[in-house]
């Protein structure tokens, strides 16, 4: 793969992050930059030839050893094919206004507060809103910042101040709040680059991820529910109760809210926003952080009206962590069976049947496809090929849609 292939490949919306990479790469002078038109970030800058096979490395989005990253990470081979699980819990905040707005328990800011009032670590790096629909990762250092840590965010973002703000000397005990694709990113260049980084994470907090659309996604609700997009400063797609609302806020203050599954907001949410690197990703379970937390979507999480998360716990450092939370009553947490994760997040998504095989497809049309080599493999389901055939004929069009003009209502009145 050369540098215009690799370049390629990120413009279609295969590559989830890559802050190791373009980090690396001192010569090459790259950076990400979003294409408005296809709603997906490119990669700006001149690859330099002597750099094309260390881009390659660090992404892991173009390719990736999990059992390998496992093995550097917990210093032991998983236990499941789901990684390392200690323990799984139902869990939720015991400060009910936290745990509203969270929709899905607030377990991600009870932990950072437990760990940084019992000074275990000194500041955490997490994604925060930064400028009108931008997100980025920062360091937060205080009680009053992990309080305003956004929701869920379901749209594209740029990842590449990740790998800066790690190797930051003035802060020695982190803790790290991660999507699945950052500590996926982090741990190549950590392991390949820097390997005394290790030593300064304290703990990882990884999130369940389930969606992750182009920003035409957002295009898309402002479309249907008449927004003029330059007017937004945010919008919040959790928040307010176990299923939440969307939140629209403007830059003169004022908020719009909708329902979170109207005909409008699952049309703008439906699988043909997703960008093809979701589409063939394979660790939404987040295998390599030590406790993940995702929304409980099983039976008895469908009856709590705040949110519930479920918690699988893959350390000791883990346990530690939620053993002192109990303690402290900033949660109730319940354990619960390990096969509690496949009720809630989906069989075919924790095992990657559609990834898997979607993938395979994409090579054996001529098109990029990554290659991972994980725990879970061997039991993932193959697809039938005429569905898949199906699935990215209509991929495709879908896509072309999306950046032609007044294809909202078009998409809306035929998936709806």
């Amino acid at each position: 793969m050369d540098a215009n292939e690799i370049k390629k490949v990120v413009a279609e919306g295969s590559v989830l992050s890559c802050s190791g990479a373009i980090h690396a790469c001192k010569k090459s002078n790259l950076r990400l930059e979003l294409n408005a038109n296809s709603g997906i970030y490119e990669l700006k800058g001149k690859l330099h030839k002597d750099e094309t096979a260390l881009f390659k490395n660090l992404c892991p989005s173009l390719g990736c050893d999990y059992n390998q990253l496992i093995q550097f990470v917990f210093n032991s081979k998983p236990n499941t094919p789901l990684g390392h699980v200690k323990k799984t819990f139902v869990a939720q905040s015991t400060n009910f206004d936290r745990n509203y707005r969270a929709s899905s328990g607030g377990l991600v800011k009870e932990v950072l507060l437990d760990l940084l009032e019992n000074k275990e670590i000194d500041s955490a790096i997490s994604v925060m809103k930064t400028g009108p629909l931008v997100h980025e990762p920062r360091i937060i250092t205080t009680a009053d910042e992990i309080e305003s840590m956004p929701t869920s965010i379901y749209h594209m973002l740029d990842y590449t101040k990740m790998i800066p703000l790690l190797e930051n000397q003035n802060h020695k005990k982190m803790a790290l709040v991660c999507v699945p694709w950052q500590l996926d990113d982090v741990y190549p260049y950590i392991s390949k680059m820097r390997p005394e980084l290790k030593s300064k994470i304290v703990i990882t907090i990884g999130l369940l991820f389930g969606w992750y659309f182009t920003h035409k996604s957002i295009d898309a609700l402002c479309c249907y529910y008449n927004i003029n997009k330059n007017e937004l400063d945010d919008i919040q797609y959790r928040g307010k109760g176990r299923v939440g609302k969307i939140r629209f806020i403007f830059r003169d203050g004022k908020v719009k809210e909708y329902p979170r599954f109207n005909s409008q907001s699952k049309a703008a949410s439906e699988r043909y926003y997703t960008t093809k690197g979701f589409l063939t990703y394979v660790n939404t379970h987040n295998m390599l952080a030590d406790i993940v937390v995702g929304d409980d979507h099983t039976v008895e999480g469908s009856l709590s009206k705040t949110g519930t998360n479920l918690v699988v716990v893959r350390t000791e450092r883990g346990m530690v962590t939620i053993n002192s939370m109990i303690a402290n009553q900033r949660i109730k947490a319940i354990p619960v069976e390990n096969d509690k994760l496949v009720e809630s997040q989906k069989r075919e998504r924790l095992y990657g049947d559609m990834a898997y095989s979607y993938s395979q497809f994409l090579r054996d049309i001529g098109e990029f496809g990554p290659v991972y080599q994980v725990p879970n493999k061997k039991y993932a389901l193959q697809l039938n090929k005429s569905l898949l055939r199906k699935f990215h004929h209509k991929y495709q069009q879908r896509y072309k849609m999306q950046i032609a003009v007044k294809i909202y209502p078009y998409i809306i009145h035929k998936e709806n």
